[in-house]
């Protein structure tokens, strides 16, 4: 009977690390797809940049410059009049006009002569075109008295025309009518609309910002109630473990092995370290630079925030060319993503505060092993514990703890070494089922508990705080705070309760 009891425990733990895991994985689910809708708004947006700002509209606008400076073996010859002066009248200016003869010359140049005649209008051009291509000047610049009008002749266009006239495979004007055909088609398909990967979706590109304010919206919010899902499930199987007396740092290394966004601090590297005479100090600086590189994985909750950001300056900067198709529904998608914008901004902070919130936990439980190791390490009889100052932590409470006592097999107590910095003021937060008494040993301050002023503070107050009272304080001085805590019974990660201002 007995046996059967503690198998049905046992299966029940692993539900507990089940629910924990999977939670770990369902945010990691949401994450994917937050990041592959912020891929597909950052394309949608790139698609419908400027062409200067655009390989494939720079790319067709180079066509359309070939188009008008290319002649091709198989179009019809164009021709202008040219106006030339006999040898009588070249030094006579009265009879200049008189003595002009009209000659019909063809609008078609080779290479060399189309070179030569713009280099004696100052004009220098690089490269050279295939010798089955000649050149002709577009109508535009063909003055009414026959001439060329070299001023207006837009030397990087013309430039780039001959640079894409010379990579060019193709030799007659239909083939690049149909080339341009079909990248006038997909410049409409793929930058004017934006399809939606899988859901087989498409809207119309001044949508993009809408949409995209929306979709990250939806999946935030089912971010932020799964995080909050796993936050809680993480607390609960924490105190579960406490009280079933489980091998602490077995289980968080089991544990932290389930996660996936959150990356716990290593403690076997610790333990480890301390058994083979590490220094301290040394282990601790690894320690804060890899919990650095851990806490980089919230940052990508910005992408989307970022993306939408540069999404509505681009509509901001073409809402003259909404104004002039639709004013109406200009303004209405622009307000109403202004609107849905600050809801994702929103859900962004609740779901960082929920992320901090779960790193917390890890933290609190990280540092009760470390303290009690290290306590080990230290501990010279049944009645005698040496603390180490080297295991001090930055907390998101927004101050810095040294773990004095803490230890399984002394649940009545603990004690902690709490420092908060100059204008800083700590975390709201209450201590669910532990009382909590502040000795304050440096610096003044200003406490409050319950949501109110409880007064004034400084060395030697002594502070005491029911359990599951709200409670914070604020360093009113020029100096480090410094107090001891007093927690009865011992502080526990589950006991601790982030409270929203």
């Amino acid at each position: 009977m007995s046996n059967q009891h503690n198998s049905s425990e046992l299966i029940k733990f692993d539900n507990y690390i089940d629910a924990v895991g999977d939670g770990a994985s369902r945010s990691r689910s949401i994450i994917a797809l937050l990041m592959t809708a912020t891929i597909v708004a950052g394309l949608g947006l790139f698609n419908s940049l400027r062409k200067e700002h655009n390989w494939f509209s720079s790319r067709i606008e180079s066509l359309h410059n070939v188009y008008y400076w290319i002649v091709f073996p198989d179009d019809s010859i164009k021709s202008f009049v040219v106006f030339q002066h006999t040898d009588a009248s070249k030094n006579d200016t009265d009879s200049a006009t008189n003595n002009q003869v009209k000659v019909v010359k063809p609008n078609v140049f080779q290479w060399g002569e189309f070179n030569a005649l713009l280099a004696q209008n100052g004009i220098i051009l690089e490269g050279e075109v295939p010798e089955y291509i000649n050149l002709s000047f577009p109508k535009h610049l063909i003055k009414p008295d026959s001439t060329i009008n070299f001023s207006k002749i837009d030397i990087v266009a013309l430039q780039r025309a001959i640079s894409t006239a010379s990579r060019m495979s193709m030799t007659g004007r239909k083939e690049l009518d149909a080339l341009l055909l079909q990248y006038d088609r997909t410049r409409i398909e793929n930058t004017l609309l934006v399809r939606m990967p899988v859901l087989g979706v498409t809207f119309d590109v001044n949508w993009l910002s809408l949409v995209s304010a929306v979709s990250f919206s939806a999946i935030l919010f089912l971010l932020f109630y799964s995080l909050s899902r796993e936050r809680k499930n993480l607390r609960l199987i924490f105190k579960v473990a406490e009280q079933r007396k489980i091998n602490r740092l077995d289980f968080y290394q089991m544990l932290s092995m389930r996660q996936v966004l959150n990356v716990p601090q290593s403690i076997n590297e610790y333990v480890f370290g301390l058994e083979s005479g590490k220094n301290i100090a040394e282990i601790n600086f690894r320690r804060r630079v890899r919990n650095f590189t851990n806490r980089m994985g919230r940052y990508p909750l910005f992408t989307p925030v970022i993306t939408w950001l540069l999404i509505l300056a681009h509509d901001i900067s073409t809402l003259s060319v909404g104004y002039s198709i639709n004013p109406q529904l200009t303004v209405f998608s622009f307000g109403l993503s202004l609107l849905i914008g600050l809801v994702m901004l929103l859900l962004v902070r609740l779901c960082w505060r929920e992320w901090t919130k779960i790193i917390i936990i890890w933290d609190a439980e990280a540092e009760i092993i470390r303290n009690i190791y290290t306590s080990q390490q230290t501990r010279n009889n049944h009645f005698i514990w040496r603390t180490n100052p080297e295991t001090e932590f930055f907390t998101a409470e927004q101050c810095y703890i040294t773990e004095v006592f803490n230890q399984m097999d002394r649940p009545e107590a603990s004690m902690a070494h709490a420092r908060v910095e100059p204008g800083i003021t700590t975390q709201k937060h209450s201590l669910q089922g532990t009382a909590e008494w502040y000795y304050i040993l440096q610096g003044t301050g200003e406490m409050y508990v319950n949501h109110e002023v409880a007064g004034q503070v400084a060395s030697g107050d002594i502070v005491y705080v029911p359990a599951g009272t709200p409670q914070q304080i604020t360093n009113t001085g020029n100096e480090d705070l410094v107090f001891l805590c007093f927690c009865v019974p011992r502080f526990t990660p589950g006991a601790y309760s982030e409270i929203s201002v």
